[in-house]
């Protein structure tokens, strides 16, 4: 058995169905990159209280996905093989766009009666006079 973490988006709306013994299930497809530029389609299927995870997942979400994987191949309509991956979802986590950092605040101004060193400006015209 091989287990796998997949991320990628979804390519289309969760499709929700019972099964014949009263049990939900819920696929997907997930467009996956597969890190050389192409991508790697992922036929997803959640049972139970996974599916009802999976189900609120929109079109063109982020998800991440843990489960069971089967590999699969077959012929396009032009003969070419092709090759996908069949996942039984067993965890997921529907990720969410960063939002961009906000700026950082400027710093405060001093006080008007405080110098720049911090400590209380006496310029006055006040003549000083030390005996």
């Amino acid at each position: 058995m091989i287990h796998v973490l997949v991320t990628g988006i979804a390519y289309n709306w969760p499709d929700s169905r019972m099964a014949k013994n009263g049990k939900p299930y819920t696929c997907l497809k997930l467009k996956a990159d597969d890190g050389a530029g192409g991508t790697v389609w992922c036929s997803l299927i959640a049972f139970n209280e996974v599916a009802e995870a999976l189900a609120v997942a929109r079109k063109d979400s982020a998800l991440s996905v843990t489960g069971r994987l089967t590999p699969t191949a077959w012929l396009d309509r032009d003969g070419s093989p092709r090759a996908g991956l069949n996942v039984t979802v067993e965890g997921i986590l529907h990720l969410k766009k960063p939002k961009p950092a906000a700026p950082p605040a400027p710093p405060p101004d001093p006080p008007p009666d405080l110098a720049d060193d911090g400590r209380p400006d006496f310029d006055d015209d006040l003549p000083v006079n030390f005996h």
